[in-house]
């Protein structure tokens, strides 16, 4: 067992040397985004019905809207992190958005 730990103590530690402080804040806010994914997917369960709850239907989407814009709040921070214009980002949500309208229009 010595030898595993050894050479995932080796991995761990050249990962270490690689994370750079960005590096970090980029992961601590992706975390955040996939938590925030879970919250919306939590509220979605009770809606459908999967998922126990003894809110109103209202109640559940008003909690859907929150996580939502909880989510959308962790994208603007990724986006700001990664330095993006708001040129760059409406260049790139104009080309996302037709490529979405090909495959599903």
């Amino acid at each position: 067992m010595s030898t595993i730990f050894r050479k995932v103590k080796a991995v761990s530690d050249a990962q270490d040397k690689i994370m750079t402080k960005d590096n970090v804040l980029l992961l601590k806010r992706t975390l955040k985004l996939t938590e925030e994914a879970g919250e919306i997917s939590a509220e979605v369960l009770k809606l459908v019905d999967f998922k126990v709850s003894n809110q109103s239907k209202a109640e559940i989407k008003d909690n859907i809207k929150e996580e939502t814009i909880d989510a959308l709040i962790v994208v603007f921070d990724i986006i700001n992190h990664l330095g993006m214009s708001e040129e760059e980002v409406s260049y790139l949500m104009d080309a996302k958005l037709e490529k979405w309208k090909s495959k599903h229009l």
